[in-house]
């Protein structure tokens, strides 16, 4: 298959399976989150297969579609402003030698992106007024729980690369 078919084709799949979990996370509000975070495995799928420019393809076609399509905006909101573009972000990240800087750059990331979320649109997708320890908890907290996803991702992203991904597969 040529590249530039193999592309369009991955980008169409993870498009759609994204837009399935991002309608889920409308149909199932407690699993927002998760069904938000799953998203970044597609386009993180992506991003191995066929570069970051293919990994943006798949990020702006979800945009796109999910802003039409998902009735629940808080989630696309939450796809728009960190999980869609993150496995971009961690994909360069990664390729720095010391661990420091790649943490360094993907907890800036994170950050930035929780600073916009709350700024913007805290008062839509989070009822602060609930934590009674104050957003700065709220924030270690949600430091702590990003810490969690990447090493998960991290580990998600081994076993693709060891069982489906074709250059992995030895058989």
């Amino acid at each position: 298959m040529n590249k530039k078919t193999r592309v369009i084709t991955t980008s169409a799949l993870f498009i759609g399976l994204n837009m399935v979990f991002l309608y889920l996370s409308s149909v199932f509000p407690t699993m927002q989150l998760c069904f938000v975070g799953v998203t970044s495995l597609f386009i993180a799928a992506q991003v191995i297969e066929n570069g970051i420019k293919g990994g943006l393809y798949v990020f702006a076609g979800s945009c796109i579609l999910g802003f039409i399509i998902v009735p629940d905006k808080t989630s696309m909101i939450l796809f728009a402003l960190f999980f869609g573009y993150y496995p971009m972000v961690k994909s360069i990240a990664e390729r720095y030698n010391k661990a420091i800087a790649r943490w360094a750059v993907k907890l800036a990331v994170m950050t930035a992106a929780m600073a916009v979320i709350l700024v913007f649109f805290g008062e839509l997708i989070f009822d602060l007024s609930q934590f009674k320890y104050g957003v700065w908890v709220f924030a270690a907290v949600f430091e702590l729980a990003f810490i969690l996803f990447d090493i998960g991702m991290s580990r998600l992203i081994d076993f693709y690369m060891m069982r489906i991904h074709r250059k992995g597969n030895k058989t």
